[in-house]
């Protein structure tokens, strides 16, 4: 049988690649949209949109068990859940076309991008 801290582990890596991949296409996708290589058009901006989602909920859910079993990196993590809905509310309910808050949406999801990282990583060295 295999003990709580290595079930835990896989569990957290688990997430953590999901949550990466999901960054890495959403990310590709808006600095693409941003910079002009390519216009969204209505399916890539739901992909964009359910890739992003799909980050905010693996965010929320890493954040939510890390506290429950009282690991180091769970402050990151809520800080870092809290930001992705802030820039996602801007994505979403502000006209990203415009330059500075696109910009602005891209800053503050790569910021809280690093912060589940950085929480991440602090877990993994604790189990």
């Amino acid at each position: 049988m295999a003990n709580n801290n290595s079930s835990s582990l896989a569990s957290l890596k688990f997430n953590v690649m999901i949550m990466r991949i999901a960054f890495l296409i959403a990310f590709l996708l808006g600095l693409g949209s941003l910079f002009n290589v390519f216009h969204f058009t209505a399916t890539t901006l739901d992909v964009h949109i359910a890739a992003g989602i799909i980050v905010a909920i693996v965010m929320w859910f890493l954040a939510i068990s890390l506290s429950r079993t009282k690991q180091r990196g769970s402050g990151a993590m809520w800080a870092a859940a809290i930001l992705i809905v802030i820039g996602g509310f801007i994505g979403l309910f502000f006209s990203v076309k415009s330059n500075a808050l696109g910009i602005t949406h891209m800053v503050i999801m790569i910021i809280a991008m690093g912060l589940a990282e950085m929480g991440s990583s602090l877990a993994k060295k604790t189990s």
